[in-house]
C-alpha cells in the first residue's frame, strides 16, 4: 500500500520536473538565438557567417 501511494506521488513529480526542464531549455534556447539574431543584425553589417 506505501508502496502504491510513494509510486502515485513520485511519477507525476517525475513529470512535472521534466516538463519543468524541458519548458526551460526551449526558452533558454529562443532566447539565445533571439539573442544572436540581435547581435548578427547589430554587428555583422549583413554579412551573414557560418
Amino acid at each position: 500500500m506505501l508502496l502504491m501511494a510513494y509510486t502515485n506521488w513520485f511519477i507525476p513529480l517525475c513529470i512535472g520536473v521534466s516538463f519543468i526542464f524541458a519548458v526551460t531549455v526551449v526558452v533558454l534556447t529562443i532566447a539565445t538565438l533571439v539573442f544572436r539574431a540581435r547581435v548578427n543584425k547589430k554587428y555583422d553589417r549583413g554579412k551573414f557567417s557560418g
